[in-house]
C-alpha cells in the first residue's frame, strides 16, 4: 500500500499538522485515562482527542495524531510547548492505526505530507 492509499484511508479531509516534526515509533492506541500506562517513550500517540489530564503524556510520546480537534486544541498547544509533531482532525486514525504498528510521520507546513508503517509500502509523498 502506496502512502498516498494510507493516507486515503486516515479520513484525513481536514486533517492538518499542527506542530512541524518528523517522529518514527510504534503506534499507540490510547482510548482514556486507564490506558495512559501503555504508552512508553518515543511511541507515537493516537487517540480521538487530549484534554489537561492528558499532558504528562506529550513528555513520552514522540507525536500525536488525534481524530479530532483544532488549532487551538489541547493537542495542538501542548504539542507545540513540547515540541512534537502533531496532526489533527484524521477522522478514523484510531481505527486505521493498531497497536504495535511502527510508522514514521512527517509534518512539516501545515501539511501531513506521510505517515506510513513497516507493514505499508515506503514511498515519498510531496
Amino acid at each position: 500500500m502506496s502512502v498516498n492509499e494510507l493516507e486515503d484511508l486516515i479520513d484525513g479531509k481536514q486533517a492538518e499538522a499542527l506542530s512541524q516534526g518528523e517522529a518514527e515509533g510504534v503506534v499507540k492506541v490510547i482510548r482514556g485515562p486507564q490506558e495512559f500506562h501503555k504508552l512508553k517513550p518515543g511511541d507515537i500517540l493516537v487517540c480521538t482527542n487530549t484534554n489537561p489530564a492528558w499532558t504528562p503524556l506529550f513528555s513520552v510520546a514522540a507525536a500525536v495524531v488525534t481524530d479530532t480537534g483544532g488549532v487551538l486544541s489541547h493537542s495542538a498547544i501542548v504539542a507545540r510547548e513540547y515540541g512534537i509533531p502533531a496532526v489533527k482532525a484524521c477522522g478514523n486514525a484510531t481505527k486505521v492505526l493498531a497497536d504495535g504498528e511502527r510508522v514514521i510521520c512527517c509534518m512539516r507546513k501545515k501539511n501531513l505530507l506521510s505517515c506510513f508503517s513497516e507493514k505499508h509500502t515506503k514511498s515519498k509523498s510531496a
